[in-house]
């Protein structure tokens, strides 16, 4: 005998099918060598269940490089694509192991962007903050080069974003003064220092604008880089000229600051940009400009054009 179910039941049952199979959850207890807690993880199917990513929650909450974390089950090792919820028993013994010497070889790796290698290498491990003569990192090589991908990697394995280098430049000066805006992506995602300036005082943002590298820039600004920031020198983002900022902001919806480029030159072009960007914003903003925000910054924008 046949039972006829309507399509809404039908529906309302694969909902709940779905709904207990993401209910399949284990407490993960990880003990050091000696038998002492380290910590206890909640994992679950549709939540933190490998064991990289318990190695990166260890980094987060334990301040223990990724790299030199390693995970015993009883004698056996566990590698980073094991699935916890596996496992028969929910304890694993946590070893942390010291970096090995010869790291400098890293250096070349991340410079020539080897990805497979600088994986190898931060899994053997190597320190991924070694420095050459003129203080330079694997991070801040691959930054300087656009190899985004082993920038990434470098951060997930705990690699220090805001390390400089003898002419105090950080990693993320390096991609925006070159160019390179996944990398600049990459590293206001994970949260490097947007505005830490060198040794002359120009920040990421004023290299990027310098060099006429919109991308980067834009990137930068949508990090709320701030735009006013000046070098030794006096320059500022807004009085180079090499990226129309003032547009930028008011792209990106920001335009309370955009009434600072009175002080850029170019300032007839610069108006000009900006009454179309008014015309935008007007329209983009006719539905909510009753809000008190939406109309504070739409008066600051038609104050300046």
């Amino acid at each position: 005998m046949s039972v006829d179910v309507s399509p809404e039941r039908a529906r309302l049952r694969c909902r709940q099918s779905r709904r207990g199979c993401g209910q399949r959850r284990s407490r993960l207890r990880i003990v050091w060598v000696s038998g002492e807690t380290v910590t206890e993880i909640q994992l679950t199917t549709d939540g933190p269940r490998f064991a990289k990513q318990a190695k990166l929650y260890l980094q987060h909450e334990c301040d223990i490089p990724c790299g030199k974390q390693n995970f015993l089950h009883g004698e056996e090792v566990i590698h980073d694509d094991t699935d916890l919820l596996e496992l028969p028993a929910a304890m694993l013994t946590l070893v942390v192991m010291p970096y090995m010497g010869g790291s400098e070889q890293l250096l070349s790796y991340a410079r020539r962007g080897h990805l497979a290698k600088v994986q190898w290498a931060l899994e053997v491990p190597h320190d991924p903050d070694v420095t050459d003569q003129l203080g330079r990192t694997p991070l801040y090589m691959a930054a300087s080069r656009g190899h985004w991908e082993v920038v990434r990697l470098l951060c997930d394995m705990g690699a220090e974003l805001d390390r400089t280098c003898t002419e105090r430049r950080t990693a993320l000066c390096s991609a925006a003064r070159r160019g390179h805006w996944k990398v600049v992506r990459v590293l206001c995602f994970v949260g490097a220092n947007k505005d830490l300036a060198d040794l002359w005082g120009a920040s990421p943002l004023l290299h990027a604008c310098r060099a006429g590298h919109v991308e980067a820039a834009r990137l930068l600004c949508g990090a709320r880089a701030d735009v006013n920031q000046r070098d030794l020198a006096g320059h500022s983002p807004l009085s180079c000229g090499g990226v129309d900022v003032a547009g930028l902001l008011c792209e990106l919806g920001t335009p309370r600051c955009a009434r600072r480029a009175r002080r850029a030159p170019g300032k007839a072009s610069q108006r000009s940009r900006l009454r179309g960007s008014l015309c935008a914003f007007r329209a983009e903003t006719a539905e909510t400009c009753s809000t008190r925000r939406a109309r504070r910054d739409l008066r600051h924008l038609r104050a300046f054009v």
